[in-house]
C-alpha cells in the first residue's frame, strides 16, 4: 500500500490521524533517500576498498626467496633454509660441537679421534705428556716409554715395581702410581726414584698434577684423592663410575677414564660430572692432556688415541 492510498490503520480506534501533503511528500523524498544510499552501500560491498601495508602499518611484503632485507641460500649474508652446511648436525645429548654455524667455528665431536698408533707393548696403561713427549707405562712388560706424538719410542726405563699404572708430569719429574705395592713414586726421567709414599688405598689407577697437588683415582674404594707431593690426603670424591682409571688435568677440569662405563668424564674439582663421552675402545686406562688434545691409552685396542675434548662452540667473527 502506497503512502497516497493510506486511509486508516490498526490503531486510534481505526481511525488514522491526519496527515498533511507535505508530510506525505517529505516521506517518500526520505525513503528515495534511504533506497539510493542502500543500494550505493550495496555496491560498495561488491567492490570494497583496497588498503594498502603501510595504510594498515605493516611491514612491506616480502618475496618468496627474501626475509628480513636478506635473500635466502647458502652463502654468508644469507638466511639459510633446507640443507645447509650452516645447520648443526644431529649430534648425541652432551656432545660438543664444532664447526661454522654463522659466526661460530664448528670443529668436530668430543671424543672424535684425531689419530692413533699402536702402543709399545700389550698393557698399556698410564700416560703422560711433558711438553714435547708422551710417556707411557705398559703393565706387560713393567716398563715405562719416552714416546714422540707419532708413537715412535724414543727411550725406556723398567719401572720402580710391577704393577705401573698412573704416570703424571710435573714440570720436572715423573710420578708414578704402582697398584703391586700400593706405592706412588716420584722418578727423574731415567727412572731414578727421587721419593715415594703409600698410595691412599690399595688399587691405586690415574694420576694427575695440577700445578700444586697430586689426584689419584684408585678402584678398590672407587675415590679420586686429592694429596700434597708427600701423600697426605687433601680432599676426596666418590668417581663417577666403579672402574675409575686413568686421570689428567686440562688446567681447570680433571678427566677420568673409566674401565667399566668405557667413558671419559670431565669433572670440577668438586667431583661434579661436566659432560662425559663414550672412549674410542672398550679398556680406557691411561690419560693424559697436552694443551690442545686428550690422549687415551686402551688396554683392548693396544692403542694409544689422540682425542678432542674441548666443550664450547668458537666464535670467530
Amino acid at each position: 500500500m502506497a503512502l497516497g492510498d493510506y486511509t486508516k490503520t490498526g490503531y486510534n480506534n481505526g481511525t488514522a490521524p491526519p496527515i498533511s501533503a507535505p508530510n506525505l511528500n517529505n516521506n517518500e523524498d526520505k525513503t528515495k533517500e534511504l533506497d539510493t544510499e542502500l543500494t550505493a552501500h550495496e555496491a560498495d560491498n561488491a567492490n570494497p576498498h583496497t588498503v594498502t601495508a603501510s595504510q594498515a602499518g605493516a611491514e612491506p611484503i616480502f618475496s618468496k626467496n627474501n626475509a628480513f632485507n636478506k635473500n635466502f641460500g647458502a652463502t654468508a649474508g644469507t638466511v639459510t633454509q633446507g640443507n645447509d652446511s650452516r645447520l648443526l648436525p644431529d649430534v648425541p645429548v652432551g656432545a660438543n660441537i664444532y664447526g661454522k654455524v654463522g659466526e661460530w667455528e664448528l670443529t668436530g665431536i668430543a671424543g672424535t679421534v684425531i689419530s692413533s698408533f699402536a702402543s709399545p707393548s700389550t698393557y698399556p696403561r698410564g700416560l703422560a705428556f711433558d711438553g714435547t713427549y708422551l710417556w707411557n707405562a705398559d703393565e706387560n712388560t713393567d716398563i715405562i716409554y719416552k714416546l714422540n706424538t707419532s708413537g715412535t719410542v724414543i727411550s725406556s726405563f723398567a719401572s720402580p715395581s710391577t704393577y705401573p699404572r698412573g704416570l703424571a708430569f710435573d714440570g720436572t719429574y715423573l710420578w708414578n702410581a704402582d697398584a703391586s705395592p700400593g706405592m706412588i713414586y716420584k722418578l727423574n726421567a731415567s727412572g731414578t726414584v727421587i721419593a715415594s709414599f703409600s698410595s691412599p688405598s690399595t688399587y691405586p689407577r690415574g694420576l694427575a698434577f695440577d700445578g700444586t697437588y697430586l689426584w689419584n683415582a684408585d678402584s678398590n674404594t672407587d675415590i679420586i684423592y686429592k694429596l700434597n707431593t708427600s701423600g697426605t690426603v687433601i680432599f676426596s670424591f666418590l668417581s663417577p663410575s666403579t672402574g675409575p682409571a686413568g686421570l689428567t688435568w686440562d688446567g681447570t677440569y680433571l678427566l677420568n677414564a673409566d674401565e667399566n662405563k668405557d667413558r671419559i668424564y670431565k669433572l670440577n674439582t668438586s667431583g661434579t660430572v661436566i659432560f662425559s663421552f663414550l672412549s674410542p675402545s672398550i679398556g680406557p686406562t691411561g690419560l693424559t692432556w697436552d694443551g690442545t688434545y686428550l690422549w687415551n691409552a686402551d688396554e683392548d685396542a693396544d692403542r694409544i688415541y689422540k682425542l678432542r675434548i674441548e666443550h664450547s662452540y668458537i666464535l670467530v667473527a
